[in-house]
């Protein structure tokens, strides 16, 4: 499971990028993220102790213990993407070394408006890492008006049945073939979810589910697929 650890002595401002966390992850990202709160160097250190792993820390530097902490929280979650809470008060020596190296910063008193883009980058910049590490070098092969062409799997964003023809499409491309999604499904890894009788989607390129709205977004948005009666079971319970 993944973890975001968020390091503040105010309780304030940990429960605030606590709430924003979930409200900003969604029902996907709950389902596979925990949040850890420490106040001291001793909660930090039990924050992850059940084989989670800290992909996002938020660390509040302010104050005379600035720089150790920041150098402390540095060295404990070392590849985690580190978010640091800074003041007009706090120099900029306290962040800009060579150990630390944060992936932003939040300066208070802390906004929603502030917090939420950063957030949804972190989650971006996650999802992104993971989508490389599952799939590696994995890719499909379809033939597509006389061409055959090979497509990495980490860039495939979904499948769509239509008109007895299939799609794959990614960023920059859509490409047409025949197959069913029936037999696409053994070529595919189970990172790859039925999700409605026409779609299959790549788990690591979902930003959202809503169970609700019977929804799944990708690409902040621009790009929503259903969730049928029939696979909503299935959605939901894949824990992605």
């Amino acid at each position: 499971m993944n973890a975001v650890v968020i390091y503040s002595r105010s309780k304030t401002e940990s429960g605030m990028l606590h709430d924003a966390f979930r409200a900003i992850a969604g029902f996907r990202e709950k389902d596979a993220w925990t949040v850890r709160r420490a106040a001291t160097r001793e909660e930090l250190l039990q924050a992850v102790t059940d084989g989670a792993i800290a992909q996002i820390c938020f660390a509040d530097i302010t104050g005379v213990s600035g720089l150790p902490i920041a150098e402390f929280v540095r060295r404990l979650f070392e590849s985690a993407q580190l978010v640091l809470v800074v003041d007009s008060a706090t120099p900029p020596t306290s962040y800009i070394r060579p150990g630390i190296l944060p992936a932003g910063l939040l300066f208070k008193p802390l906004s929603l408006e502030a917090v939420r883009p950063l957030m949804q980058e972190l989650l971006r910049i996650v999802r992104t890492r993971r989508q490389t590490e599952v799939f590696q070098d994995a890719a499909i092969s379809v033939a597509s008006h006389g061409s055959t062409y090979r497509i990495p799997l980490r860039e495939v964003l979904y499948f769509e049945a239509r008109n007895k023809k299939l799609y794959l499409y990614t960023q920059n491309a859509e490409i047409e073939f025949y197959d069913t999604l029936e037999r696409l499904q053994t070529r595919l890894p189970k990172e790859f979810l039925r999700c409605h009788k026409s779609f299959v989607v790549n788990t690591a390129a979902i930003e959202e589910i809503a169970l609700a709205q019977n929804r799944i977004t990708l690409c902040g948005g621009r790009i929503e697929l259903p969730i049928s009666r029939s696979y909503k079971a299935a959605v939901k319970e894949a824990k992605l």
